[in-house]
């Protein structure tokens, strides 16, 4: 786990899996979410006031919630770029020792550290080709391609013909070759396409929910 960066995590998908066992409950899930939602777009110091704009809760309970989770350090108070601002990075540790400890105990933890090598290979061939690092938002997209069971090898291949095709690489144009080269293949198969822009999960959509300004609407 040591050598799989902190940001190749999908750790919302596993705080919401694991929040029981952090000894959180489904409020304070919530507000770790929201914080970390506006955090990501634009470092800026969330309050119980804006939070109180998405929640069914009042300002003064989500005042508690903030206050707890300050003392449990889930959340903590530093400074980005001359801003403070209400960090969760202290809930992403967490939430990495957490998984260490679980791949310890486990006995497929071949298989999951197979998985882990997998993942940051990919992650890296797109920062390449990309020359930047990957947003979360991408490390998302790249990770639900997985998740449906795309193979490493498509991924690669449909991030090296866009980087040969078009001047800038986008995970929109990526997904878009993954669904090309996924229809061609079933068609080759079966004679017929089971994968198409409706039941596949629309990678445009997604990220433009993950980048919406929730706080600031």
């Amino acid at each position: 786990m040591d050598t799989l960066k902190i940001q190749y995590l999908d750790y919302r998908y596993l705080l919401v899996e694991n929040y029981k066992n952090l000894g959180l409950n489904e409020q304070e899930l919530v507000v770790l979410l929201l914080i970390d939602n506006v955090e990501k777009e634009k470092p800026t110091l969330v309050t119980s006031d804006q939070l109180a704009l998405k929640m069914a809760i009042d300002e003064k309970e989500i005042d508690k919630i903030l206050v707890s989770l300050l003392e449990r350090k889930f959340l903590s108070y530093i400074t980005l770029n001359d801003i403070m601002v209400l960090s969760i990075q202290n809930t992403k540790e967490r939430i990495i020792e957490l998984i260490k400890r679980d791949l310890l105990l486990s006995p497929s933890s071949d298989l999951l550290k197979n998985k882990e090598e997998e993942l940051t290979k990919i992650y890296k061939c797109f920062e390449e080709k990309m020359k930047r690092t990957l947003t979360s938002i991408e490390f998302d997209a790249i990770h639900s391609w997985l998740q449906d069971g795309v193979k490493e090898e498509l991924i690669l291949e449909a991030l090296n013909e866009c980087a040969l095709n078009n001047k800038y690489v986008t995970i929109k144009a990526v997904d878009k070759l993954i669904i090309k080269k996924l229809t061609s293949n079933d068609r080759k198969k079966e004679g017929y396409s089971i994968v198409d822009e409706h039941n596949k999960k629309d990678i445009d959509e997604m990220i433009e929910i993950a980048s919406y300004d929730w706080m600031h609407d």
